[in-house]
């Protein structure tokens, strides 16, 4: 890579991620170490003395690409760990941990084998605001899911003794379809998922020969294919 085109790649993403990290609020981690997935971990901000609450999507540094305001995927591959609790992005450089603006960012994309793609989005349309996305289905219609979790509460009886001391914490992930008019949730409810896709020509036909489970990842990954084929 020429001394120019590094240049070029520090002004555009390095350094606004370093005016970040010397910005961090309380919301942003420290330090971050290898957890095992589906596990919470909490670090202490010494600076300012209060406790941090991480819920991570990957269990290690994962190799990743950015992706720029434009929707153009940077070539230099990062180590990358993405915080669902408090949605944030971190990245790994020359030893050092910079949070990325997401407003610097339309999203990222992981690249080893399973290469899994987040977008950032602002939308209120029926979904959450200013959250991560992963793209499960790309095209004129997307499939969407949003990574979030739950706090399952002690429900340990003395007597009996029986169940969980402490609360845990569970991942959850929900369906979103984007299309024309932005990102709406996808019912659960048969009924209410059926009259949802309807109102598009391609998915009402789909419907009519296929049944479909809509909680099911990869029943739902077939419709949106259909309807984009259609489309």
């Amino acid at each position: 890579m020429s001394l120019h085109k590094s240049f070029l790649i520090f002004l555009s993403f390095i350094l606004p991620l370093m005016l970040s990290a010397q910005t961090q609020n309380k919301n942003t981690q420290t330090s971050l170490i290898r957890i095992n997935p589906g596990q919470m971990t909490s670090t202490i901000d010494l600076r300012e003395r209060y406790t941090v609450i991480h819920f991570f999507y990957n269990d290690d540094w994962r190799k990743g690409k950015l992706i720029n305001k434009h929707g153009i995927t940077q070539e230099d591959e990062l180590f990358m760990m993405y915080d669902v609790l408090n949605q944030e992005l971190s990245i790994s450089m020359s030893g050092k941990i910079f949070t990325v603006p997401p407003n610097e960012i339309k999203g990222f994309v992981f690249t080893d084998e399973a290469r899994e793609v987040f977008i950032y989005e602002t939308t209120k349309d029926g979904a959450p605001d200013n959250t991560y996305y992963e793209v499960v289905e790309d095209g004129k219609y997307q499939l969407l899911t949003h990574h979030t979790f739950f706090k399952k509460k002690a429900n340990y009886v003395a007597a009996l003794d029986n169940g969980d001391k402490e609360s845990r914490m569970y991942k959850r992930a929900y369906f979103y379809f984007k299309g024309e008019n932005g990102i709406s949730r996808i019912p659960k409810k048969k009924k209410a998922a059926i009259k949802f896709f309807e109102r598009f020509p391609a998915a009402k036909q789909y419907l009519k020969k296929n049944k479909v489970n809509f909680k099911d990842k990869e029943q739902l990954v077939e419709l949106l294919k259909y309807m984009n084929k259609e489309a």
